[in-house]
């Protein structure tokens, strides 16, 4: 009677048997095909885990040109042992990106190049790391084991390259030249060669050490910040409670919202709240960013230089000095931005994790951590929300299930102006876009007009984009654009629940720049200091306008 094959070893023998069929049935230049697409597989099937959407495709195809070394015939045992090991280390360092990602996902929600997982790594030793290895050694447990088959599968295949020439057939050559064009394209298009794994990880430990050596020039700048607001001496000239909020939104043109007379209804919620607030809500017509990308335009609009002097002042800075309560909620993942202003906050909250214009993070994450600050019995706050806005990418910045503007007039009006198809339907995207954020302002607005217990405060919200956006409007070209007034449009709405009496729509005419903006959040905060100069705020009776000097063809005027 014949022993019983355990169950665990007839399955492995059964493997076995098929891969040495599947590599012994077919010719030599076969068997190297089949090794090249199980290892594309193993490849996509890892970054499947760690990456989403296109880019799973996309970093598996950075791989191909290591996968078609196998394809050289090298007949030396030493020689194809090198390339064996080539082939499999440039797989693995593949592998284990997609293997990190997947557990920075699983466990916090981060992309590897987040602030918050480069911050974490900066400030971080040796000690540390030991510590949370030792942490996580369950997590790691199951994860090793899967990636060790898989690193021994893969040197099994890396090992089948060829070592006799033989003649590839028409259908291997087209396909060939095909794969070679492909992957010739997946290295000349920077974004897209900026993901390979040897690539990326050598500039994340770049970034690493970048942040390492910021922190002590930030912590510098930010030390000068709070000490020149403290020589400024400022004071809060308004009694009772005040909560004033800042929405600092990203790439909106004032031109693609309804409320300022576009023919698609982009903002009916804000137009609603037009319609019920009255002179309160004041939505300014003529105003302007004075920088086209976000982070001079942030820097811009939070630091101001008094008149007639040379030393800096950072609004946050002089608020919490004057004795505000201040918060940073924040859906961007910018490393220069957290350090420079968010730093400066007495609270800081930052909801995203995925830095770049792929982040899918959208701006109703904020709307938690906003209620809460509102909750908050401080009598003085100043709260600053910076939304993702209408960011490129613009089909990530509203819900997939929310429906996407069509083709209408709009389009015809484009057609008419010879824009092509693709700037069209990046137009629909981006007045998609503005819808949503539409929703989530109209939501920040509702939650600070309408709390219970609040009738002795004084609350105001101050709407601003960084910088506008060319989408179709005087170019043929989407994105960021210093050269044209787009880049430059933007909106700017106040609501106030009491005084300054200034603020009304008799000031709609008047013209905004948001490089003043910090002046006018002052007098919305009733603060006084040393240098203080009414002549830049927007609602002061002193406000005197100059304009700004911006690389655009036309005068300001003419638009």
């Amino acid at each position: 009677m014949s022993a019983k094959i355990p169950q665990e070893k007839l399955k492995f023998h059964l493997i076995k048997r098929a891969f040495n069929l599947l590599i012994q049935g077919t010719s030599d230049s076969s068997k190297i095909w089949v090794s090249i697409t199980f290892l594309l597989v193993m490849q996509i099937m890892f970054a499947s885990l760690g990456y989403e959407g296109r880019k799973i495709l996309q970093v598996s195809i950075l791989l191909v040109p290591a996968l078609l070394l196998l394809l050289i015939p090298v007949k030396d045992s030493k020689n194809n042992l090198i390339r064996s090991l080539l082939v499999w280390a440039v797989v693995i360092t593949f592998l284990l990106d997609s293997a990190i990602r997947a557990h920075l996902i699983s466990l916090y929600g981060a992309a590897p190049d987040s602030t918050m997982v480069i911050s974490a790594i900066a400030n971080t030793n040796n000690a540390e790391i030991g510590s949370y290895l030792a942490t996580h050694i369950r997590d790691f447990g199951a994860s090793t084991v899967i990636f060790t088959i898989a690193a021994g599968v893969a040197f099994w295949f890396s090992r089948k390259g060829a070592r006799e020439k033989s003649k590839l057939s028409k259908i291997e050559i087209i396909a060939l030249s095909i794969i070679i064009l492909i992957s010739a394209v997946s290295y000349l298009s920077k974004p897209w060669r900026k993901i390979n794994p040897v690539i990326f990880w050598s500039n994340f430990s770049k970034s690493v050490m970048v942040t390492k050596n910021s922190w002590k020039f930030y912590e510098k700048e930010r030390l000068a910040s709070l000490n020149s607001a403290k020589d400024e001496r400022p004071s809060i000239q308004r009694d009772g409670k005040s909560t004033i909020v800042l929405v600092i939104t990203e790439s909106i043109n004032r031109d693609n919202m309804s409320i300022y007379g576009y023919k698609r209804n982009t903002t009916p919620m804000l137009e609603s709240l037009q319609k019920n607030l009255g002179d309160r809500f004041l939505v300014v017509q003529n105003s302007w960013s004075t920088e086209a990308t976000t982070i001079p335009a942030i820097d811009s609009m939070l630091n101001f230089s008094p008149v007639d002097s040379d030393k800096k002042l950072n609004i946050i800075a002089l608020a919490k000095t004057a004795g505000y309560k201040t918060w940073w909620i924040s859906n961007h993942d910018d490393i220069a931005i957290n350090q420079k202003h968010a730093s400066m906050a007495d609270v800081v909250y930052m909801e995203n994790n995925k830095p770049g214009r792929s982040s899918n993070s959208l701006d109703e994450v904020l709307l938690p951590s906003y209620e809460s600050a509102l909750q908050d019995p401080y009598p003085q706050k100043l709260i600053v929300l910076h939304m993702l806005g209408a960011h490129p990418h613009y089909r990530l910045r509203f819900p997939e299930d929310q429906a996407k503007f069509p083709d209408d007039e709009i389009s015809k009006k484009m057609s008419a102006a010879d824009r092509s198809m693709w700037v069209q339907d990046f137009r629909n995207d981006y007045d998609s876009a503005i819808l949503y954020q539409d929703s989530v302002v109209s939501s920040v607005f509702e939650k600070l007009r309408k709390p219970v217990n609040t009738a002795d405060e004084y609350r105001s919200i101050l709407y601003v984009s960084d910088h506008g956006q060319e989408v179709g409007h005087q170019t043929n070209k989407v994105g960021h654009s210093p050269g044209t007034a787009s880049g430059y449009k933007i909106p700017a709405i106040i609501w106030t629940s009491g005084t300054p009496d200034s603020v009304s729509r008799k000031l709609s005419e008047r013209p905004f720049r948001a490089d003043w903006l910090a002046w006018t959040m002052a007098d919305l905060m009733a603060m006084k200091w040393n240098s203080y100069d009414s002549s830049r705020s927007f609602i002061s009776p002193d406000y005197i306008w100059v304009n700004p000097n911006l690389p655009i063809p036309d005068s300001i005027e003419s638009y």
